[in-house]
């Protein structure tokens, strides 16, 4: 996870959408954020392997490997910043078209369960139970 936010520290949508990768992309020191797509087709991450941190070894070859990759690209503000664009995996799909039309209290339990798995530090919080509309 960022050297700089917990989980505790990510928006909803980054609750939502992180659990739909494979492992935990945001242990990465780099990382920063988790996004839709401006077109709510693709889940985004955002982190510091980017312009000139491009090919040093500080995770952006892990990232590409995943199965759903689809590219990268700078952020045009910060040198040091990218992009790397994703498409939802097919096991979670249905779920991903409810959280990007805002519907994530409809999630399936098996997503939900997911989730909850996914971030262990968030149980007893309340917050992902908030996030989906669940009694904690």
């Amino acid at each position: 996870m960022s050297q700089y936010m917990s989980p505790k520290e990510y928006g909803q949508t980054c609750i939502m959408l992180l659990p739909m990768f494979e492992s935990r992309v945001d242990k990465n020191a780099f990382f920063e954020d988790c996004f839709l797509s401006e077109d709510q087709e693709n889940i985004i991450i955002y982190n510091r392997i980017g312009g000139n941190y491009r090919n040093c070894n500080y995770g952006e070859a892990e990232l590409m490997s995943y199965p759903n990759f689809v590219k990268t690209f700078d952020d045009p503000t910060d040198l040091t910043m990218g992009f790397y664009v994703f498409d939802p995996p097919a096991q979670w799909f249905d779920d991903f078209i409810l959280i990007s039309h805002n519907r994530q209290k409809e999630v399936s339990d098996e997503y939900y369960d997911h989730v909850v798995e996914f971030f262990p530090e968030l149980v007893g919080s309340g917050y992902i139970e908030a996030i989906f509309g669940r009694d904690s």
